[in-house]
C-alpha cells in the first residue's frame, strides 16, 4: 500500500483557479508515489488523466469506493493540521477551531483583522 499528499497553497488558488490547483495537488501526490498503481479513482468531474495509470473521475466518489472515502479522510486530517498550524502563526482568524470555513465567526475576524497572508483573496465570502 502507498499514498502520498498533494496540496495547492493560496497564492495557487488565486493565481490558476481551484480547477487548475487542484489538479495541480493532484499531479503533486501522482508523481510522488511510490508503486505506480494500475488504475486511480478521483472524487469529481475533473477529467483529467494521469499517465501511466487508468484513471476514472467519479462524482461522489467517496460515497461509493472505500479506497476514495478513506482519501478524503486522510485529506481532512491533513488539512485540519495545516489549519492548526496557521492558528499558530495567525491566531487571531481562530484557524484552529473553524478550519478555514466561513463561519460567522472567521468573518468577524476577517472583518476586523483583514486578509492574513494565507487567506485566498480571489474568495469573496464578505
Amino acid at each position: 500500500m502507498d499514498y502520498s499528499i498533494g496540496v495547492a497553497g493560496s497564492r495557487r488558488i488565486d493565481r490558476e483557479g481551484v480547477t487548475k490547483a487542484t489538479v495541480y495537488a493532484i499531479q503533486s501526490a501522482y508523481r510522488k508515489l511510490k508503486i505506480q498503481p494500475n488504475l486511480v479513482i478521483i472524487d469529481g468531474k475533473l477529467g483529467i488523466k494521469l499517465q501511466g495509470s487508468d484513471t476514472i473521475c467519479m462524482v461522489k466518489g467517496d460515497a461509493t469506493s472505500f479506497a476514495v472515502a478513506s482519501a478524503s479522510i486522510v485529506a481532512k486530517v491533513v488539512r485540519d493540521r495545516i489549519m492548526r498550524k496557521y492558528h499558530k502563526v495567525y491566531p487571531v482568524y481562530n484557524f484552529a477551531k473553524h478550519k478555514g470555513y466561513p463561519t460567522r465567526e472567521h468573518k468577524l475576524a476577517v472583518l476586523e483583522y483583514g486578509y492574513s497572508p494565507v487567506h485566498r483573496k480571489s474568495y469573496r465570502f464578505l
